[in-house]
């Protein structure tokens, strides 16, 4: 190789080596690769030449005609300013990186052939100089100012060239310099502008455990600064409560060992301030990998979430309990039962109870009183029931005036009834609201143990069933809970559907019994009665279903038929026979009919569909259901005597109504209930109660029927008394349809006198 370009390698290896230019080591064999005179004279490839600065090759002698060497312009060719000089710093070579930096500096001259020193101070070997080069003046106007000098950084290293010690001179102009460190520095400042005034407490947490740093937003967070947590990465266990500090290192530890690069974890824990206070934290975790998969750390953000919390803590009690009283809701009080159930299958010893209460006639205190008073009377109620309990026990209010109790830890189930008794003598003691003095009953079920470990909503339906049949015996009581009651409830629930099925089938029938003037004997009218023809259970009389369909709101249907078919009936015996049409069809109305929304509309299209006469139809209605909501029943009343209908009320004495709204009920007759008929003539306290009704209604402009009319006697004394009308089986039985057409052809249609002696229908 020729000694210029075996110099020249040096030189430009050199530079590569104290550059750190990896590209201008593949530049150099790029160029290399493609001269003449390194191509390889048989197919072994030449080993790469390694420089040795210290102790440089000798050079052969040049060839005659040397091939043309491409080292010197590779020098030129690189990016970065390098400069060579000989051992008295004289420039020998100058690339043309480093020409064009040094144009227009004074005393730089390029271009000359004469070799001329370096004329500005080195840095020693080694190191690096900072060097401000004045420029040149470019323009002879004065008012032009002088170009500002050049900045630069010059470093120096020592080689061999040509046997000779020489100085490899790298330039580096400052400004770019500064400009990478500036912008450096713009970035390291934007950096910390976001993490050190970030909202939230942003900490890296490197694999050995320590932090490598923990932002200032870590005191507003704790109280504590970056360096309590710097200093000891432990730290925060001390102040995490000790309730979440498991959760909160299995959740670092899996952080660290299960999660997936990119995957952010997240715990919500709470953690004591240094003033104290406790907060609600939600940490975030991310892992961060390198490209190698090696783990650098965690990074960690963490806020405070206390408001956030707070709110979600009392949604979820406001989703457990009751607004008004505070107590548990049914689900909360469900779920506390299921855990009973589950300690009373294991422990032969732990016995428990539920009780289901429900105040009596509260809808009544709500209408009269306004609701806000009835919310008085609940809040009262449920304070008297916890002072009755133990604070081990459940209380919980399932919605209007329904509680359920739960009982726990009881000694035997003895003790569970000694509770129900105080929660009921409690309960019924005096309460004032609004200046008024109620006193209030309460019905409950009870279930005791063992409980056949049924799970909770078996066991609150099986009290739901008690609390039934203790309002059946006369409410103010409890009824503890039986096989036999849950029999009974299923056959209900069996005639229920029994029932509904029997309307559609068209198993609902009806018997006719006339009622007559007792003066004179006279048919006046009849009262349907209507009777099921059960497919299984036989002739089924009202007694046996009718309380059922009250109950359950099947009576509305039954009801809107039951209308349905005595108007038909009625019009169809009027066609036939000229007697019927001066008489009057009655039609017993429940209480449940009575208050149906739509029930005047229901009427009317019985009328229109049927063609009965609106004034030889007469509802029956018992004061019971009438007096539940007088007001309303007052107004509904008159509209139906607008109508043309007349109005009696059945079975009077058996239940209340008020002397101050008998007077505003448009109302036509009483109906003595047969009872007060029957004891007639056992006391003479009875007679003065049927002679004060019959005096009550004539009072009252009302006219009264006795039904249960079943002797001569009863008929005579009920004339003397001055009774308009009578029924019962001394004139006639109920009648089906056939055996009442029999009896109408045996009457005067001119003088329709109902003869007793004449009549012999079996009912």
């Amino acid at each position: 190789m020729p000694p210029l370009l075996t110099d020249l390698l040096l030189v430009l290896l050199g530079a590569a080596v104290t550059l750190g230019g990896v590209g201008v080591v593949r530049l150099l064999r790029a160029r290399l690769a493609t001269h003449p005179a390194h191509r390889p004279a048989s197919p072994e490839p030449a080993p790469e030449p390694t420089p040795e600065l210290e102790a440089p090759p000798t050079p052969s002698a040049p060839s005659a005609s040397p091939a043309p060497c491409p080292a010197e312009a590779l020098f030129h060719e690189l990016p970065h300013p390098l400069l060579l000089l000989n051992a008295q710093d004289q420039i020998l070579l100058t690339n043309s990186a480093a020409a064009t930096l040094l144009q227009g500096v004074e005393n730089f001259r390029d271009g000359d052939e004469a070799l001329r020193p370096f004329p500005f101070a080195l840095p020693a070997p080694g190191t690096e100089l900072e060097l401000s080069l004045p420029r040149q003046e470019q323009s002879s106007l004065a008012s032009m100012p002088p170009p500002p000098p050049l900045a630069v950084t010059v470093r120096r290293t020592a080689l061999f060239w040509r046997d000779e010690p020489a100085w490899l001179v790298s330039l580096q102009e400052q400004s770019a310099l500064h400009a990478c460190r500036q912008a450096l520095e713009d970035c390291s400042l934007r950096f910390h502008v976001l993490a050190d005034h970030a909202c939230d407490w942003e900490s890296w947490l490197l694999p050995g455990g320590e932090f490598a740093y923990v932002s200032p937003s870590c005191e507003r967070l704790t109280g504590y600064t970056p360096e309590y947590f710097l200093k000891d990465p432990l730290f925060i266990q001390q102040i995490v409560e000790e309730e979440d500090l498991q959760g909160w290192k299995d959740f670092m530890h899996a952080a660290v060992t299960a999660s997936p690069p990119g995957d952010t974890q997240h715990l919500d824990f709470r953690l004591r301030r240094k003033n104290g206070r406790q907060v609600w934290v939600s940490l975030a975790i991310c892992p961060v990998f390198a490209a190698d998969g090696a783990l650098l750390g965690l990074r960690m953000s963490a806020r405070d979430i206390t408001s956030r919390k707070q709110v979600e803590l009392e949604l979820h009690r406001q989703n457990l309990h009751d607004p008004l009283t505070g107590l548990p809701n049914r689900t909360l009080f469900l779920d506390r039962l299921e855990l009973a159930r589950m300690r009373a299958s294991r422990r032969s010893d732990y016995f428990f109870a539920l009780c289901f209460l429900d105040l009596d006639r509260f809808k009544t205190i709500n209408d009269s009183l306004g609701h806000t008073a009835g919310d008085k009377v609940l809040v009262e109620v449920t304070r008297r029931i916890l002072d009755s309990v133990r604070t081990l026990d459940t209380v919980s209010r399932f919605g209007g005036d329904e509680y359920a109790i739960l009982l726990e830890e009881l000694v035997s189930p003895r003790g569970a009834v000694q509770i129900v008794k105080r929660i009921r003598q409690l309960i019924s003691e005096p309460l004032a609201v609004n200046g008024t003095e109620l006193r209030i009953t309460a019905s409950m079920g009870v279930v005791l143990s063992p409980m056949d470990n049924l799970p909770a909503e078996l066991l609150l339906r099986n009290a739901n069933i008690a609390l039934h049949a203790a309002k059946e015996q006369g409410r103010d009581c409890f009824k503890v809970f039986t096989n036999k009651m849950l029999d009974q409830a299923v056959l209900l629930m069996t005639m229920e559907q029994e029932m509904r099925r029997g309307v559609q089938a068209d198993e609902f029938f009806l018997m006719f019994q006339p009622f007559v003037d007792l003066n004179s004997n006279t048919l006046v009218g009849f009262e349907a009665l209507v009777r099921w023809r059960h497919p299984t259970r036989g002739l089924m009389p009202p007694g046996a279903f009718i309380g059922l369909a009250e109950e359950t709101g099947a009576i509305i249907d039954l009801g809107t038929l039951v209308l349905q078919k005595a108007c038909a009936a009625w019009v169809a015996w009027a066609e036939q026979w000229p007697v019927v049409r001066n008489t009057l069809m009655s039609v017993n109305i429940s209480g449940r009919q009575f208050s149906q929304f739509g029930f005047l509309d229901s009427i009317r299209a019985v009328l229109d569909k049927t063609g009965m006469p609106p004034e030889r139809l007469k509802l029956e209605i018992t004061e019971t259901a009438i007096m539940e909501d007088a007001e309303s029943s007052a107004e509904k009343l008159n509209r139906i005597k607008e109508m043309g209908i007349a109005l009696s009320i059945d079975d009077f004495g058996t239940g209340y109504s008020s002397m101050s709204y008998l007077q505003r009920f448009p109302l036509d007759n009483l109906k003595i209930d047969l009872s007060f008929i029957r004891l007639m003539h056992v006391s003479q306290e009875n007679m003065e109660i049927v002679r004060a009704i019959i005096n009550l209604a004539h009072t009252l402009g009302m006219q009264v029927v006795a039904e249960g009319v079943e002797d001569e006697t009863q008929r005579r004394t009920l004339q003397e008394l001055h009774c308009e009308f009578g029924q019962g089986y001394f004139f006639a039985r109920p009648m089906a349809d056939a055996d009442l057409r029999a009896f109408l052809d045996g009457l005067d249609q001119d003088h329709p006198v109902v003869s007793p002696p004449s009549l012999t229908f079996a009912g």
